[in-house]
């Protein structure tokens, strides 16, 4: 099984041209000379906090790669929120690519993980028994726009960003995840996926 991104998101989850971000960091307008790092440091901290959420905050295009649909009808998506499903494939029997319709299948979000199901009343087709099988390509992220990224979550980007900028001459570069890191992304656990 792998699951890997398509199509990144659109936009980041934030700029250097943040106005709370820039209070945080107690920069002032029409000061821009360190908006390029401000921009590098705010996409490491967004990596860390989807790594450590195992969620991604801005939505983008998926895709699960699997060994089959398994032996259960639900085949449970490795990262949430889900918002649609966009494509199911399977090698068949005789080696060839089918895209299933999208009437085949339906995406079932009320629980956590999402999974995908047959249509009602049907089964899912026999893939060729061989690895990497079966593709499912979904949508998943908060939403296309940073608004739409839990606030709580935006401020602890702030804040990673706030101490990685105010405090880089002091931090130990080999040392990524510093001691002060570690209480900033348990602030995030009622949102972390645990599947």
């Amino acid at each position: 099984m792998s699951y890997t991104v398509i199509t990144p998101p659109a936009k980041p989850v934030m700029t250097s041209g943040d106005a709370v971000l820039r209070q945080y960091l107690r920069i002032f307008d029409g000061e821009s000379e360190q908006d390029d790092l401000i921009d590098v440091m705010i996409a490491g901290a967004a990596a860390r906090v989807e790594t450590y959420l195992r969620r991604p905050l801005i939505t983008r295009e998926c895709r699960l790669t699997r060994h089959g649909f398994g032996p259960c009808t639900g085949v449970p998506l490795p990262t949430d929120p889900v918002s649609e499903i966009t494509r199911v494939a399977y090698v068949d029997g005789a080696g060839v690519e089918q895209v299933m319709a999208p009437e085949d299948y339906r995406l079932i979000v009320a629980r956590v993980p999402a999974e995908v199901h047959p249509a009602y009343g049907s089964a899912w087709p026999a893939p060729r028994p061989d690895r990497d099988s079966v593709m499912i390509d979904f949508t998943a992220g908060y939403g296309a726009d940073p608004s739409a990224v839990p606030s709580d979550i935006l401020a602890v980007i702030r804040t990673m960003v706030s101490y990685d900028f105010l405090e880089r001459d002091t931090l130990d570069p080999g040392n990524a995840e510093d001691r002060k890191r570690a209480p900033m992304l348990s602030q995030l656990d009622p949102h972390r996926f645990w599947f």
